[in-house]
């Protein structure tokens, strides 16, 4: 009677165990390679490199990427960053139709950041492009910013290039724009026979009223009509 108990327990015992070694040899072994076997997507495993264009400073990453199947494994390396050069991150993900999602995770247990990227493969698949959702320690607060991928390092330092020419354009622009005003404005005032300086500058700017009348020293606000020179009231 007691045998056939032992008996019973260690067989039981034993089908469990072998169910669930078959079970993580299934998941780990016979479901990859099939996916292997079956898959069509984009190969987007390897080395990337991240850029983010709307951070100070411009991050960037290295990304190493594993691809079973559909399931994306990697780490992320900071390589340029105000606080964070050298930290190190962990991702999963999967990529289906074009779409990478990923959770990352800092490697360093006793942080807690982390959060998600989202990304699309486009240019031939040379190229990542998506959103990330961070924690800010300085805004105590959840932030999203763009991101990009770069297949390889010298198409990251081509639209870097490409981003430092259109920032001095822009501030190039600005600055023109600044110098119309001022010209514009110091025309104004010499018209309404107001010398220039910045003093006369400011009070010529807020004595312009919603009539559109300029007053001129030692004549009321009224429309100034001008005669070779010289100034008359109507």
């Amino acid at each position: 009677m007691l045998g056939n108990l032992i008996a019973g327990v260690v067989s039981g015992l034993f089908v469990t165990v072998s169910v669930f070694a078959f079970r993580i040899f299934w998941l780990s072994k016979i479901v990859p390679w099939f996916e292997e076997r079956v898959y069509k997507d984009a190969k987007i495993e390897g080395e990337w490199f991240s850029l983010y264009p709307m951070i100070e400073g411009r991050r960037q990453e290295i990304i190493s990427l594993k691809r079973h199947g559909h399931a994306i494994t990697g780490t992320i390396i900071c390589t340029r960053s105000e606080g964070d050069e050298g930290e190190q991150y962990d991702v999963h993900g999967s990529f289906r139709n074009m779409i990478l999602p990923l959770i990352y995770e800092t490697h360093d247990r006793s942080k807690t950041d982390r959060g998600t990227i989202t990304l699309k493969l486009t240019q031939n698949a040379k190229q990542l492009t998506g959103r990330i959702a961070l924690y800010s320690d300085k805004e105590d607060t959840i932030l999203s910013t763009d991101v990009i991928w770069f297949r390889s390092k010298k198409r990251l330092e081509a639209y870097l290039a490409d981003l430092e020419t259109l920032d001095k354009a822009t501030v190039e622009e600005y600055r023109q724009r600044l110098a119309e005003s001022e010209k514009a404005r110091r025309w104004s005032c010499v018209h309404a026979g107001v010398p220039f300086s910045p003093r006369s500058q400011r009070s010529c700017r807020r004595s312009r009223g919603a009539s559109g009348l300029i007053p001129v020293r030692g004549l009321p606000r009224r429309k100034i009509k001008r005669f070779g020179g010289a100034v008359s009231r109507e």
